[in-house]
């Protein structure tokens, strides 16, 4: 039989440092696991709008083509469907000494994508020839 005295008295569980020093652990973990997630949420965002921004360039552009007589600069957004994104097309002459006089029939198009006002940015620069189609 094992005899305790008062003053020998032990008893078990946790002292207020040993929790304080988990607690510190425990949250720096915690803040570990939100930083990746926020990365991955910015690159997850990037990676969809780097996914449909050349589509809807390529989209625009085609618009575009389809009316060369008549291109000047414009801007604009994609809709409802594509809430946030928005195009500014800028329509330039070019010069060109090797070209000659069809240089000047040829335009330069600048289009531009844009997210959330400037978020991310998507740019096409194209070179077409705006002649009439009279034969």
């Amino acid at each position: 039989m094992v005899r305790m005295e008062i003053g020998d008295r032990r008893e078990s569980g946790f002292t207020l440092l040993e929790v304080v020093i988990a607690m510190a652990i425990i949250a720096t973990g915690f803040i570990a696991v939100y930083s990746l997630h926020i990365q991955t949420l910015a690159v997850s965002n990037s990676v969809r709008f780097y996914t449909k921004a050349p589509l809807l360039a390529q989209k625009k552009m085609s618009e575009l083509e389809s009316n060369l007589s008549q291109l000047s600069d414009s801007s604009g957004d994609f809709g409802d469907d594509y809430t946030g994104y928005a195009y500014k097309v800028t329509v330039s002459d070019i010069e060109n000494e090797i070209l000659g006089e069809s240089a000047v029939k040829m335009k330069k198009i600048e289009l531009q994508i844009g997210l959330n006002e400037g978020e991310n940015s998507y740019d096409v620069t194209a070179y077409r020839f705006a002649g009439s189609d009279e034969r």
